[in-house]
């Protein structure tokens, strides 16, 4: 068998090889990611693919903080963007009571008793 200095070997074709197994690499691990979503639970969905946005958040900031997961890995599971994360972050660090997660209730700010002004106008 005839073997080849390294010198004559061709550097393109590592890079192909190279090429190659990332991209296997990522097919596979497609493959696995879209297995593993298809065989969730409901309950397992709730957690992993928040409809809430305090939900989406908690789960974003406990992912980052408790399991100690990228920025990267974070923003792509729960659909922010790497600065908006980060601002998220800050936030949080900032809230001293941390109330950060309490849902407000939509609707008017006033209560009975109180007139709801229309800019100055009479009705």
């Amino acid at each position: 068998m005839l073997q080849l200095s390294y010198r004559n070997r061709n550097p393109l074709i590592y890079l192909n090889i190279a090429i190659l197994r990332l991209m296997s690499i990522k097919f596979i691990k497609a493959q696995y990611d879209d297995s593993l979503t298809k065989s969730l639970s409901e309950e397992a969905r709730y957690f992993l693919e928040p409809r809430n946005s305090k939900q989406r958040q908690y789960e974003a900031l406990r992912a980052y903080f408790v399991e100690n997961l990228p920025v990267k890995v974070i923003s792509e599971r729960f659909n922010y963007t790497p600065g908006a994360f980060h601002v998220l972050c800050h936030q949080f660090r900032n809230d001293a009571d941390r109330g950060y997660f309490i849902q407000t209730k939509p609707g008017p700010k006033y209560g009975p008793g109180q007139t709801f002004r229309t800019g100055g106008q009479d009705n």
